[in-house]
């Protein structure tokens, strides 16, 4: 039987030297590595962890749908935004992080931060399926999709080089000689397909985003999911021309996570640095501790959680005298999700648990397929847009993969780990309870063998605070990447130096 991989097992050989570095596409040197780099590791995951992509494909859209698109993709292009209008910090987001609060959609990731500085910042939003999630509680937000558009149109008419071809087909050779695990022959006809695309597509992406800097002239520039390759050139553009790059974490980080740990050759040459933030903003220090990475690790916290908070508390006295046993899918294995929800219903007492399952949001669209199965049997199925509505919601949590699971705990709910080995890769055993099946979690919970985690391992609290602390420094040139302390001291005492930051 074969030994499940770990990200050393696959990459440790490929890392371990500068030699993954020498291949790169023709036009500016881009390298080739940054792009396939996660999707190769994933792909390998997946297969040996006998896994599934959370995200279903969306429908096509019908002709309306289509034209309002199309429109608002012209219309509130990120070329239609002047200095003027606020772009000294531009953040690059993905509409997916929206969630519903009240009559507005709020991207939980950025627009916290961004009501920080509100007249000196843009939000520069991906489509969700290609559409845009509206209103938005952000005013100062363009749309980002126009770019990668244009240069695919543009490509279109740019063959590939044959030098760009051989070097591709050089390249995957190299790699199916040094990655560690044996991958199917449709993962390298993918890998070749990622590769062949973007090397098509970075002259005209190049001319567009020296476009988009040249009018904006911003100081620091967020790309979210940055570190995962495929915005790299991003990265390298922006810092060509002296721009600040950072990113902010989105999600859970692991010793295992392969877009926040590389190996020696990456860590040890400047080449590849160009393709990742100088900053990473996290949620707290002990995910700094599970990341080996070039950027410079800036502990923030999470301010989606802590502006939710009073939400909490005004709910936490709620009358239901059921208590919530929330799962929570990562969608990676959809069928031990169903399977648990399925046991759930029929092991704990329905006259005083609710079991609920909630998808992961690349599931939405093929929820009810998946799971509608549980809603004959009793369970509910939460589609609601804004995880934190349903977490406070709930006494018991259970999931696999997910950082669903360390945010239950700032809401101070009994969590409960799947004991799944995917979720051993990524989870320490002692951070949760594990559990196999759902007489597991019934047998804890019916004897009281169960307590809350500390939320402020994983959860800095004080996020206002860093975040003015880390603008402060960018935005008057102090780019002292050693000390912070010092940096909060001079915010403290210099009225000046707190203004800069406002």
């Amino acid at each position: 039987m074969r030994t499940l991989p770990t990200l050393a097992d696959l990459l440790g050989e490929l890392e371990r030297s500068p030699d993954v570095l020498d291949f790169h596409f023709s036009f500016d040197q881009i390298l080739m590595w940054p792009y396939v780099r996660v999707a190769l590791v994933h792909a390998a995951f997946y297969e040996a962890y006998g896994l599934s992509d959370a995200f279903a494909k969306g429908k096509s859209l019908n002709l309306l749908d289509c034209g309002s698109y199309l429109c608002q993709t012209i219309l509130k292009n990120p070329f239609t935004a002047k200095r003027s209008d606020g772009s000294t910090i531009v953040m690059f987001a993905s509409g997916i992080t929206n969630v519903l609060r009240g009559a507005s959609y709020v991207n939980r990731l950025h627009d916290s931060l961004a009501g920080e500085n509100p007249s000196r910042t843009l939000l520069i939003e991906d489509s969700v399926r290609k559409k845009y999630l509206r209103p938005r509680a952000f005013r100062n937000v363009r749309y980002h999709d126009l770019i990668p558009i244009l240069a695919i149109l543009e490509s279109k008419i740019a063959p590939l080089k044959q030098k760009d071809e051989a070097r591709i087909n050089e390249f995957i050779s190299f790699l199916r000689a040094r990655f560690g695990y044996p991958l199917k022959e449709q993962v390298w006809l993918e890998v070749r397909q990622i590769l062949r695309g973007r090397c098509t597509r970075l002259e005209p992406l190049r001319r567009h985003y020296d476009s988009l800097f040249n009018r904006l002239k911003p100081e620091i520039v967020f790309v979210e999911d940055g570190s995962y390759g495929l915005k790299g050139h991003i990265f390298k553009w922006a810092k060509a021309r002296g721009i600040v790059t950072a990113e902010l974490q989105h999600g859970l980080i692991s010793r295992n996570h392969p877009a926040y740990n590389y190996g020696s050759a990456i860590l040890s040459f400047s080449l590849y640095r160009e393709y990742l933030p100088d900053y990473l903003l996290t949620f707290g220090s002990y995910w700094n501790e599970k990341t080996n990475t070039p950027s410079r690790k800036v502990t923030v916290g999470n301010p989606n959680l802590s502006q939710y908070e009073a939400n909490a508390a005004s709910t936490s006295d709620r009358k239901n005298v059921k208590e919530v046993v929330l799962i929570v899918s990562s969608g990676v294995d959809p069928e031990a999700t169903k399977r648990i929800a399925l046991e759930l219903t029929r092991v704990m007492d329905r006259a005083k648990y609710e079991i609920i399952l909630r998808p992961h949001p690349g599931e939405f669209p093929s929820a009810k397929e998946k799971y509608g199965q549980l809603e004959s049997h009793g369970a509910s199925i939460d589609l609601a847009t804004d995880l934190y509505s349903t977490l406070v919601k709930a006494d018991f949590v259970v999931g696999e993969v997910t950082t669903a699971l360390f945010e239950a705990t700032y809401f101070g709910k009994v969590v409960f780990a799947m004991d799944h080995p995917y979720t051993r890769l990524h989870i320490d055993r002692d951070t949760f309870p594990m559990v196999k099946t759902a007489s597991d979690v019934a047998g804890l919970i019916a004897q009281k063998q169960v307590e809350t985690s500390r939320s402020d391992l994983f959860w800095d609290k004080d996020w206002q605070w860093n975040y003015k602390t880390f603008m402060t420094a960018i935005l008057n040139g102090e780019r002292d990447r050693t000390n912070y302390s010092r940096l909060a001291h001079r915010v403290e005492s210099d009225p000046r130096a707190k203004e800069a930051g406002a």
